[in-house]
Formats: structure tokens, C-alpha cells, sequence
């Protein structure tokens, strides 16, 4: 009979710089973490394969010529190795199934059938010079929500605080590509995980 335990699930958003973070956070969190001894591939390979991925979507960033092609390739090398990665972590997981939740979560991965996707709304768009606007979800509970900034998806600033599921952040530099991230405050004044990242070029 099937294994019937918790099963692993990347949850890759749709964006290419998502998945490069994603990625980024599944290698950090098996990165000696005493459950994975002997990920395959190794850590040293996968970082090295979301280097050449990043440098990629860099160019593509930039506009020129023949980069998609390189960056889909890239792409491409990369989540084979999340793959094989995930099949790792559930056969670990598998074979202590009483601390299968644990393993999964702790390599950065999601369960099956707990939690859900990024819920529908969020977005960063930008249609006049310097500014972008930030949507979230409509919250049931009114919530101060904190956006992140970044222009290499590796450090992040504050961006704006709101408390509207709309807002706006101006001043910023024209046919640059920007990354958002938000997080909220919940009822016991403690912060909620972060939001899948999302990417705007600024008009």
C-alpha cells in the first residue's frame, strides 16, 4: 500500500524571480540542516546553478538579444534539481513518519494539502514614471501590512507601511526592476510569514 504520510510540495509562483527565491530558500534551509546529510544535488551544485540562473534573468532584465533562451535553459536546470530535491526530502520524510512535517517544512518545502497559494490580488504594477502600485489582498481584518523593497531579490528595505490594500510608492528609478514582498501584523502584534515575492519594471 501507498505511503500515506505528509508529502512535500515546492508551491513555485508563476514569476521567474519567485521561483529564483524560492529556490534560494530551499537551499539555505537544507544548508546544514542535520536531517540532509547528502542532499542530491549537493548544495554547492544547486547554488551554483541559481547563480548562473540569476545572471540569466539579469539579462533578459536588461533586454537583450537571445537571453530568454539562456534564462529558460537556466530555469529549466534548476528545477530539475528542486525536483530532485523534493523527491529527497519526501524520502527522508517517509522514512520517519513521525516527524515527516517537520523535515519537509525545515528544507523550505510545503505540505500538501496544508496552506494554500498566494492569495489572488497581489500584484505591483507601475504605470507612471517612478511610481509602483501595491495591492494586496482584501484582509478580513483590518492590519497593518508592511512592504519590502529590493532591486536584487537578496536585500530588502522598507518600503511602505499601509493600512489600505492599496498604496503607492514613488520616487523610484525609471525602467529599473524592483522587487516587493509584504508581510502583516497579526492580533498578538507578531508578524505573519512573508508573501511570495513578485517583480516590477518601473515605467
Amino acid at each position: 500500500m501507498a505511503n500515506q504520510g505528509p508529502k512535500a510540495v515546492l508551491r513555485f509562483p508563476d514569476e521567474v524571480a519567485g521561483k529564483i527565491a524560492r529556490c534560494i530558500a530551499i537551499k539555505d534551509a537544507i544548508t546544514g540542516n542535520s536531517y540532509f546529510t547528502t542532499p542530491t544535488p549537493t548544495m554547492v551544485d544547486f547554488g551554483t546553478h541559481i547563480t548562473a540562473l540569476q545572471d540569466a534573468q539579469a539579462t533578459v532584465d536588461l533586454g537583450k538579444a537571445g537571453g530568454t533562451g539562456e534564462r529558460d535553459a537556466a530555469l529549466n536546470i534548476v528545477l530539475i534539481d528542486a525536483n530532485h530535491l523534493q523527491d529527497y526530502v519526501q524520502g527522508i520524510a517517509d522514512a520517519t513518519p513521525e516527524e515527516a512535517e517537520q523535515i519537509i517544512e525545515s528544507a523550505g518545502m510545503f505540505i500538501k494539502g496544508k496552506g494554500g497559494k498566494q492569495p489572488q490580488g497581489y500584484k505591483a504594477g507601475s504605470e507612471l514614471s517612478g511610481t509602483v502600485k501595491l495591492t494586496t489582498p482584501a484582509f478580513s481584518i483590518l492590519r497593518p501590512i508592511v512592504w519590502e523593497i529590493s532591486t536584487d531579490n537578496i536585500n530588502w528595505t522598507l518600503c511602505r507601511v499601509s493600512r489600505l490594500t492599496e498604496c503607492t510608492k514613488s520616487g523610484l528609478t525609471s525602467d529599473q526592476l524592483y522587487y516587493f514582498r509584504y508581510f502583516t501584523i497579526d492580533e498578538n502584534n507578531e508578524p505573519t510569514p512573508y508573501s511570495e515575492i513578485t517583480s516590477c519594471r518601473v515605467k
